[in-house]
């Protein structure tokens, strides 16, 4: 059995476990080396009680967007699964950047599309699970940043899981060779101008000839940090409590409290009440300036 078929199947159990079955797996299916991978290792090993539907999300946003689209369909066709399609538009000028209007785009079509515990399989592997890290860390983030990608978390009526952030790229490659996967090469992966593409083209190179085992060490900075963000989470949730609820805490309370232990039980409030979490700066300005005006 390869790595990353073990990798899925014991996750996946393990989730069961914690979630409950799934109605369907609904793989999101890019037809790039990870989401193939994903895909027919899933079938080779899944219940046939549990329904699997391929999603291809066409972003339109390149040339070649229907030659992916005809790629997906018709491996889907030989693997005698469903594809469904997807096409969305992306809004370019919403100031967030391209990669982050077709990641919401993306998930707002496939939401509107699940039936109840559903669960949506993505291919992140480790290296993403790393560069989302490095990205996080250079935009300054605390320990939800650091923790990078959860394995899991609700999404519409179902789940999204990631069931490959273990399995590093290399044994992707490995199982897909293997396998004899056919899959297609995005050509906007070599394009070094977003961020991301940067990290894994240049960065993570070099690192990996200085520290041949990068992703597996810096993985495990990310297992730490999710500790440290769980921990954070329960003593927050505890200090909201203590305070008063989530939309009315004591200002006497807050103050009361040791700085960093004021700034988490405010971010603890936030998450509760489901609005965006504030940046430091507005932390500050609220520990600094309105809970000690008159």
């Amino acid at each position: 059995m390869s790595p990353a078929l073990h990798s899925i199947r014991q996750r996946l159990l393990d989730l069961e476990t914690r979630l409950g079955p799934p109605g369907r797996y609904v793989v999101l299916f890019s037809g790039g080396l990870d989401s193939t991978v994903l895909l027919q290792t899933l079938l080779e090993d899944h219940s046939p009680a549990v329904p699997v539907l391929a999603v291809h999300v066409d972003h339109g946003l390149q040339e070649a967007s229907s030659d992916f689209r005809e790629h997906c369909e018709n491996s889907a066709k030989e693997l005698g699964i469903e594809c469904l399609v997807l096409p969305v538009d992306v809004a370019t000028d919403t100031g967030e950047g391209v990669e982050a209007a077709a990641r919401r785009a993306r998930y707002d079509a496939v939401v509107s599309i699940m039936q109840p515990d559903d669960w949506v399989l993505s291919a992140h592997h480790a290296d993403d699970q790393v560069e989302t890290l490095l990205l996080n860390l250079l935009r300054g983030s605390g320990p939800d940043g650091l923790a990078a990608m959860p394995d899991t978390r609700r999404i519409g009526p179902g789940w999204l899981v990631r069931p490959l952030l273990d399995v590093e790229r290399s044994t992707l490659l490995a199982t897909a060779r293997k396998l004899s996967v056919k899959w297609i090469e995005d050509p906007s992966n070599q394009l070094t101008d977003f961020d991301r593409n940067y990290l894994r083209l240049e960065v993570l190179p070099v690192l990996a000839q200085r520290w041949p085992d990068a992703v597996t060490r810096l993985t495990r900075s990310v297992e730490r940090a999710r500790d440290a963000r769980e921990l954070l989470a329960e003593l927050g949730s505890d200090d909201v409590l203590a305070l008063g609820e989530p939309g009315r805490l004591s200002v006497s309370g807050l103050l009361g409290l040791s700085p960093a232990r004021c700034r988490n039980a405010i971010r603890s409030a936030v998450r509760q009440l489901g609005l965006p979490l504030p940046p430091a700066t507005v932390l500050e300005s609220i520990q600094g300036d309105v809970l000690r005006a008159r």
